[in-house]
C-alpha cells in the first residue's frame, strides 16, 4: 500500500477499530499539527496528546513506513490521526507532492554558500541563547575538556525520574522525557573520552538502579537506557586487563541484584558474567553466587557455567 491509494477503509484495516477511533477523535479535535508533505519524504506531523509526539510516514519497498516517537509499539492513534489528516488535504496538494513540486532546499544546502564570518557570527548568537547548543559545540570540538564531563555529569543528575504519573503502562510523561534525555546523553557519549564515557554511564546507571530499588517498580523505556549503559561499562572494562574500575563496577553488579528483581536480576547477572575472566574474579563470582543466588536449578547452572569458566582460565596458555 502506498499514499496514493490511502483510503479510511485501509487504515481501519491496518489497526482495528479501537485504535482508529481514536484516531478520529485526535483529528477531529485538531490534535495534529504542522503536517508537511514532502515529496522526497512523505509525511511528517506533530501529534499533541500527553505530550507532543513526532510522527513520520513515508513510502519505501511499496508499503509505507511509520514511525511515532509515543511508547505504544504498533502503528498508534498519532499515526493514524496525521492518515486521516493527509487524506483531508484537496486531492491536488496530495498528488503535486508526487507530480514534481520543487522540494524545499535543505538546511544543508541553505547555509553551504555562507561566507566563513557569516556562519560564525550564526554560531556565536545560538550559543548565546542556547547553552545545550554551546555545550554540545564544545564537545564536538573539545572533547576532552573537564569542563564537558562536569556538564554531562550534571545533565545526567538533572534528569527528573518520577514515577508520579506512571500507569500500569509505563506511559509516565516524566520517564518518556528522561528516556529521551538519557538517550540524546549517551549519543553525545560516543565524542568524548573513555574515562569520561565511563563516568557518566556510571551516573546514568547509578541513577535508573536506584530508581528502580526505591520504587520497585520497572519501566521499558528505562530498562533499555540501562542495559545500554550496562553494556557500554562492561566493553570499557573489558578492554583493559586490569582495570582500576573492575572492583567497584563489580560490587554495583552484586549490591543491586540484592534489592531487584525480575527482568533486573537477569540483566545484572549477565553483567556480572561479562566481564569475570581471570580466576580470581571467577573464584569471587563462585562465593557470592552460592551467598546470594537461592533459586536452586538457577544457581546450579551459574556454577556450572562459572566451572566451565575455571577451566578455561586454568588452562595453560
Amino acid at each position: 500500500m502506498q499514499l496514493h491509494s490511502l483510503t479510511r477503509e485501509k487504515i481501519l484495516g491496518l489497526v482495528g477499530k479501537t485504535i482508529f477511533d481514536r484516531g478520529v477523535q485526535y483529528a477531529q479535535n485538531g490534535r495534529v499539527v504542522d503536517l508537511l508533505v514532502d515529496p522526497s519524504e512523505g509525511i511528517s506531523a506533530l501529534v499533541e496528546g500527553n505530550d507532543t509526539y513526532e510522527v513520520a510516514i513515508s513510502e519505501g519497498n511499496q508499503q509505507l513506513e511509520f514511525h511515532c516517537d509515543c511508547p505504544y509499539e504498533a502503528i498508534c492513534k498519532h499515526i493514524v490521526a496525521v492518515l486521516l489528516c493527509y487524506l483531508e488535504l484537496p486531492k491536488r496538494s496530495r498528488s503535486s507532492s508526487r507530480k514534481g513540486a520543487q522540494t524545499p532546499k535543505s538546511l544543508r544546502d541553505l547555509l553551504t554558500p555562507l561566507p566563513q564570518s557569516v556562519l560564525l557570527e550564526l554560531v556565536l548568537d545560538i550559543c548565546q541563547d542556547n547553552k545545550d547548543f554551546a555545550n554540545l559545540l564544545r564537545l564536538r570540538l573539545q572533547p576532552g575538556d573537564p569542563q564537558i564531563l562536569r556538564t554531562l555529569l550534571s545533565r545526567v543528575r538533572r534528569v527528573h525520574l518520577s514515577f508520579e504519573d506512571y500507569d500500569y503502562d509505563g506511559y509516565g510523561r516524566d520517564l518518556r522525557r528522561a528516556v529521551r534525555e538519557f538517550k540524546e546523553i549517551q549519543k553525545l557519549l560516543k565524542n568524548v573520552p573513555v574515562p569520561n564515557q565511563f563516568q557518566v554511564h556510571w551516573e546514568i546507571v547509578l541513577k535508573i538502579l536506584n530508581a528502580f530499588e526505591e520504587y520497585q517498580m520497572d519501566h521499558e523505556g528505562l530498562e533499555d537506557v540501562l542495559a545500554e549503559s550496562l553494556a557500554m561499562l562492561s566493553q570499557i572494562v573489558i578492554a583493559e586487563e586490569q582495570h582500576p574500575e573492575f572492583q567497584r563496577y563489580f560490587q554495583l553488579l552484586c549490591e543491586k541484584y540484592k534489592h531487584l528483581d525480575g527482568f533486573l536480576h537477569d540483566l545484572l547477572i549477565d553483567e556480572i558474567f561479562a566481564i569475570i575472566h581471570t580466576k580470581e574474579q571467577i573464584l569471587q563470582t563462585v562465593d557470592w553466587v552460592k551467598s546470594n543466588v537461592c533459586a536452586g536449578s538457577f544457581q546450579e547452572d551459574l556454577l556450572e557455567q562459572l566451572q566451565m569458566m575455571l577451566s578455561e582460565a586454568e588452562k595453560p596458555a
